[in-house]
């Protein structure tokens, strides 16, 4: 879609039809929230990554007392009574907030000077992590119990958290927010692509390597947690403070999901390497940081088109360096809000009713839009005239199989994302998530409210007055198609098999 209407999300929704120009508005609100904490996490990266640098490691004593009182200054250590008597969110912690302040000028460095700039770092911030995954897995793969760790990587299977919602909901919203579909990402990057760009494929190569580094990735994880829980019992396990005895861990035990994996059982994994301690401690968390900052750079390079596309419609005339710096600038003082002592509380609550409840409801729009008013052949004449000549795809490229796209955009997207949405949204009108105080609750509901108000408001103001699509005619599309390959779209061209494409 972006690459058909060569436009950013906001004017590609409102081109199919303005009646979807409240979801466009809605998900630039929801990219500037992300943006706004997503980068808080890679200062904590760059937090450990510059104490990694230190010998003794900052957090060799006990990693966890590190991390909760010496990086968050977090209120106590018991979630359950610690917020009683707190209500707000505490000062700003300078250290994260310098490391805030380091993230966003690396961005502003790579975006402000245009788009060949951002593609050469890009060709770092991609390939850095794969070199240095390999790097962790010929350290890793070797070590004692690394072996029982990869066993409960990919040998431990319970049949019956298939049919958690829950799991399904937070598998959902993890490759959503992996590969950005509903942020307006892939479709604004999609509009600056060569118009003979075969993006068909490109979208199946970023899918499939994202997975791919994901599924690697945890054999080097899990070898390194295997290894910790094989530290541990060896050096006569863990207390048990209910029966005063020292217990034998398991992996399930060390391999805790959420921030505490990387920063608490992780970071106490590194004391492990050895002489090899501060080094292996560099390569994962300069791992951690570079992964972060391709997502970073595709959200601030869509929201800053977002401002450029507004500056231009209004005459407005900014040099881009400018507009870059003042969006940096704006969202590091968002983001400060996230560097108090309640900050990575606030975090995972925004997140949760954020790039959680609106991002599955936002894709669900996303498929009926695509289905009811951009349509299946004009997607598939598309892709075809795009590619015809390319030196891979001389015949143009088909979208195959067809059947299988066809349901799940039309189908499984809207059904499947919209029933997790509702699933998560009753389950916190009769809990609150996480036990978090009244106060948060309050800012993650009031989040969600604003973004589907905009996307209702939208769509209802446009459906009153009438709105109409501003698409080519479907036939015109037909016309070029037919003048290309010598005959009108049919059902057959609908159900091509591959080797027309090649």
């Amino acid at each position: 879609m972006g690459q058909y209407t060569r436009q950013s999300t906001i004017d590609c929704f409102a081109m199919i039809h303005p009646r979807w120009t409240g979801l466009a508005y809605a998900q630039a609100v929801m990219l500037f929230v992300g943006l706004g904490y997503y980068n808080v996490v890679l200062a904590y990266s760059v937090i450990y990554l510059a104490g990694s640098l230190v010998d003794p490691l900052p957090w060799a004593g006990d990693s966890a007392h590190y991390w909760k009182h010496e990086v968050l200054n977090t209120y106590g250590s018991n979630y359950n009574t610690r917020y009683e008597s707190i209500d707000g969110l505490g000062p700003v912690q300078w250290e994260i907030a310098l490391a805030l302040l380091f993230v966003w000028f690396v961005v502003f460095a790579s975006l402000a000077f245009g788009k060949e700039i951002l593609e050469k770092v890009t060709w770092v911030t991609v390939l850095g992590p794969v070199i240095l995954l390999a790097v962790l897995l010929v350290r890793v793969l070797p070590l004692e119990g690394a072996l029982d760790g990869i066993q409960f990587y990919i040998c431990k299977f319970d049949a019956r958290v298939l049919g958690s919602l829950d799991m399904w909901a937070t598998a959902c919203g993890q490759i959503l927010f992996s590969l950005s579909p509903g942020f307006g990402t892939a479709i604004t990057m999609s509009s600056y692509t060569h118009p003979k760009e075969n993006v068909f494929k490109a979208c199946l190569i970023t899918a499939l390597c994202n997975s791919t580094f994901s599924l690697v990735g945890g054999f080097a994880i899990f070898s390194i947690i295997g290894h910790i829980t094989y530290r541990i019992n060896a050096s006569g396990g863990i207390l048990d403070v209910q029966t005063g005895q020292m217990m034998a861990t398991t992996v399930a035990d060390q391999a805790k999901a959420g921030t505490g994996l990387a920063f608490i059982a992780l970071a106490e994994g590194m004391r492990t390497f050895g002489s090899f301690t501060n080094v292996m401690s560099v390569l994962f968390f300069l791992m951690l940081f570079t992964l972060g900052l391709d997502s970073t750079y595709a959200w601030a390079e869509t929201f800053t088109s977002y401002v450029e596309d507004f500056c231009r419609k209004r005459s407005y005339h900014f040099a881009r360096s400018t507009i870059v710096a003042c969006v940096c600038i704006v969202l590091y003082l968002f983001g400060l809000v996230y560097c108090t002592r309640m900050g990575n509380e606030l975090l995972d609550i925004v997140d949760h009713y954020s790039s959680s409840y609106f991002l599955l409801f936002g894709v669900a729009l996303e498929g009926i839009m695509f289905t009811f008013d951009f349509g299946w052949q004009r997607f598939a004449m598309h892709v075809k005239l795009s590619t015809l000549g390319n030196p891979s795809t001389p015949h143009g490229q088909d979208v195959v199989p067809s059947w299988f796209w066809r349901f799940a955009i039309a189908i499984t997207v809207p059904v499947l994302s919209f029933g997790l949405f509702v699933y998560l949204f009753v389950s916190d009108l009769f809990k609150a998530y996480e036990g978090y105080p009244g106060f948060l609750q309050a800012v993650g509901w009031t989040i969600f409210s604003v973004l589907l108000t905009v996307t209702l408001a939208g769509g209802l103001y446009h459906w009153t007055t009438s709105g109409v699509s501003c698409l080519p005619p479907l036939e015109q599309d037909k016309t070029g198609y037919a003048e290309a390959f010598g005959h009108s779209w049919s059902s057959d061209d609908d159900s091509s098999d591959a080797s027309s494409a090649d």
